[in-house]
């Protein structure tokens, strides 16, 4: 299935209160020694982040909560991110 690979770049395509298209690109941007990846099965996502830098750990996780709990894509004025990631 790939619905799930979708849900996932979409949950990563902006959130409430990081409303552009790629924030963890721009936070990677500013970090010093950070480590973002996800990956997607069949029942479940994994969004994994480690950082040396405690104030850049912090941040990373801020961005990425609010990803998940939060994303641009579940709001209608938005729903155009889910159809771009479907079309990839």
């Amino acid at each position: 299935d790939g619905a799930q690979f979708v849900v996932q770049h979409s949950v990563l395509a902006g959130s409430a209160n990081y409303p552009i298209k790629d924030p963890f690109n721009q936070v990677e941007r500013g970090s010093l020694q950070t480590y973002w990846n996800t990956w997607t099965k069949r029942d479940r996502t994994s969004f994994v982040i480690a950082s040396r830098n405690l104030a850049d750990f912090k941040n990373n996780i801020k961005v990425m909560i609010d990803a998940v709990f939060h994303p641009l894509f579940v709001n209608p004025a938005y729903k155009w991110i889910y159809r771009q990631e479907g079309w990839r």
